[in-house]
């Protein structure tokens, strides 16, 4: 979308006063930031969009459009950004707790750790990563969660 498009699809929804306009509002400042490779601006989008308390709601769906709108970022975005990336997931770990999302979140820091040659972390990672998922099993186990039921990122 072209500059003067854009412009006009955020007036427009500006008007809306719904949550669905909201939502196109987040998704577009993060599209948008994403396919300039502007990371600033992504950063900025994304840290409103975890912090905020809407208009995506609660832990788990913020941990899977946070995880949906990173894959570029992972393969484009300049190492200077990686701790953007790394805070991200800490910001969501502070308030998801399912097991699937969790292993999802730390293998995202994983990743991250890996490009920026962290080799230390990338272990601590693949620690939390195994403790989580025997967590998990254990939860599965016991009928708490359903297995399978939730994959993200990964």
């Amino acid at each position: 979308v072209d500059a003067a498009k854009e412009a006009w699809l955020v007036k427009t929804l500006g008007v809306f006063k719904n949550e669905q306009a909201a939502q196109l509002l987040v998704r577009m400042s993060l599209i948008s930031s994403r396919n300039k490779e502007d990371w600033t601006a992504f950063n900025q989008a994304m840290v409103k969009m975890i912090t905020d308390a809407g208009p995506i709601k609660g832990a788990g769906p913020k941990t899977s459009f946070m995880l949906n709108f990173t894959r570029k970022f992972v393969e484009a975005a300049p190492a200077d950004h990686f701790p953007d990336a790394l805070n991200w997931a800490d910001l969501l770990l502070k308030t998801d707790v399912n097991p699937s999302n969790v292993i999802d979140l730390l293998t995202f820091k994983k990743v991250i750790y890996s490009k920026m040659g962290n080799a230390d972390m990338v272990t601590e990672m693949n620690n939390r990563i195994a403790t989580q998922n025997n967590i998990k099993a254990d939860l599965e186990k016991n009928g708490t969660i359903f297995p399978g039921a939730m994959r993200g990122y990964m």
